[in-house]
């Protein structure tokens, strides 16, 4: 991947690349870890704790804004079922 594609890509995803590791002992949020879990790699060190196994923190920045995401997609939704139903009185009251 070139550099023009590796900027699109943080563009695209709204975040940078990032450098190093983190262990799932270091994030306090239980699906975080557990996606940290599931990629850690046995022969890397988390580099705020110096323990292994450690996932790239990409992983846990991946996780991290699929997550707001998700959240702020389904606020949205709710939102817009919440505005639809409130409409749909004022209409029937009319």
């Amino acid at each position: 991947m070139g550099a023009d594609e590796i900027e699109q890509a943080q563009a695209d995803q709204g975040w940078d690349y990032g450098y190093g590791f983190v262990c799932a002992g270091c994030v306090d949020d239980e699906t975080l870890a557990r996606k940290i879990a599931e990629d850690a790699d046995e022969h890397e060190t988390c580099d705020y704790c110096d323990r292994a196994p450690a996932a790239p923190l990409d992983t846990l920045l991946e996780a991290f804004f699929d997550g707001l995401h998700t959240e702020f997609a389904l606020g949205s939704v709710v939102k817009c079922h919440a505005h639809i139903r409130s409409e749909a009185r004022v209409t029937a009251a009319s």
